[in-house]
């Protein structure tokens, strides 16, 4: 039994450096995977070739087209990304939105003074005619109720001045 426990014993101590081991195997994995990565080696120079006829068209003709394909030098919106360039446009867009709908309102507003200057002749006349028939009702209702006009109290102030002064004649 005895033996029995020590080869148990010397299983599980194995068993545990064979586990340490591929702990360290993986740590070393993982420090290669996040290291920089080494740049290629460059070539070594090898003899110079001479260059054929075929050899000197094509490397001419892509020289051609790489300098065609040179994008000009980009200025103002092209510089910006796509996406503060979208953000830029839908601002815009905005902006014209908001002006085209104070042009309509402005467009109403004149639209609205016009019509009421072509109307204000006509509406003003309305409007004395009213306040003279209204002017004459109040005179109707006065008379009707006999209440002194300012005519009436004119008449009876001179009335009462000349009263007043031949009193004074005779007092004197």
């Amino acid at each position: 039994m005895a033996q029995k426990k020590k080869a148990a014993a010397k299983k599980k101590t194995a068993a545990k450096k064979t586990a340490s081991s591929r702990k360290k195997v993986s740590k070393k994995a993982v420090k290669r995977s996040t290291a920089k990565k080494k740049t290629p080696a460059r070539k070594k120079a090898s003899a110079p070739r001479k260059k054929t006829a075929a050899s000197k068209r094509t490397s001419t003709t892509k020289r051609r087209t790489t300098s065609s394909r040179a994008k000009p030098k980009a200025t103002g919106i092209e510089q910006l990304s796509s996406g503060a360039r979208r953000l830029m446009m839908a601002n815009l867009g905005l902006y014209a939105k908001v002006f085209e709908e104070i042009q309509d309102q402005l467009h109403n507003a004149r639209e609205a003074i016009e019509k009421a200057r072509k109307e204000a002749p006509s509406t003003q006349k309305e409007l004395v005619k009213r306040g003279e028939k209204l002017v004459d009702q109040v005179e109707k209702m006065v008379k009707q109720a006999n209440v002194p006009t300012s005519k009436d109290f004119d008449k009876q102030v001179d009335r009462l001045s000349k009263a007043i002064k031949d009193l004074r004649k005779r007092v004197r």
